[in-house]
């Protein structure tokens, strides 16, 4: 198990998020904490009261606070039309090999 973003702002060093775009993690802006790319094991998906499959799992950045402790954000990006639609939400998380 690990811990899952800085919610919390407990380490200073870290985003005060449970999540990250896609972009700026293409974009190198992440490469100060020296990320790792995960998978999150995930089966379903939950957005604004709606659940929804997930076949694969979500696209995770793996950091470590000060302590060396990891901390995992998940990775989002623009929402599908069919995303937004369903969950009225402009962000979906990066699915590993599907989109929905």
């Amino acid at each position: 198990m690990v811990r899952w973003g800085n919610r919390d702002r407990a380490e200073r060093k870290l985003p005060p998020t449970e999540w990250t775009w896609k972009e700026p993690v293409e974009e190198g802006k992440w490469s100060a904490l020296s990320p790792e790319p995960v998978l999150v094991p995930a089966t379903y998906g939950y957005a604004n009261g709606v659940w929804y499959r997930v076949k694969q799992g979500v696209q995770g950045v793996l950091v470590h606070d000060r302590t060396g402790c990891p901390v995992v954000f998940l990775v989002t990006e623009p929402a599908t039309r069919y995303y937004r639609v369903m969950t009225r939400a402009e962000w979906m998380p990066s699915l590993v090999g599907e989109v929905i």
